[in-house]
């Protein structure tokens, strides 16, 4: 098998709604994620695992499991961050 990039790599980014943050603060530190609530996504409803974040810190990458509330794997999940119900790692 070959593998080709068919792409430049994804960004992703943390985000949260101002209300949510107002309410509950911003995470300073990834540890600090544990304690808010968590939007996540899954490959597939049958492979049940969250797909990992992934954080670069100082050239060295981190990978994060978030334990989510739910999970949302469309467009649902911006709204559900919009409307303030959480954090979610998105493109």
């Amino acid at each position: 098998m070959i593998a080709v990039p068919i792409s430049a790599p994804f960004k992703m980014a943390l985000v949260a709604s101002p209300d949510y943050l107002a309410q509950y603060g911003s995470p300073k530190n990834i540890d600090d994620l544990q304690q808010h609530r968590l939007i996540g996504a899954k490959l597939s409803a049958e492979h049940g695992s969250e797909i990992q974040w992934e954080f670069k810190y100082k050239k060295e990458l981190i990978t994060f499991t978030p334990k989510s509330q739910f999970s949302i794997n469309n467009h649902l999940r911006l709204q559900a961050v919009s409307d303030g119900l959480g954090i979610s790692m998105l493109i």
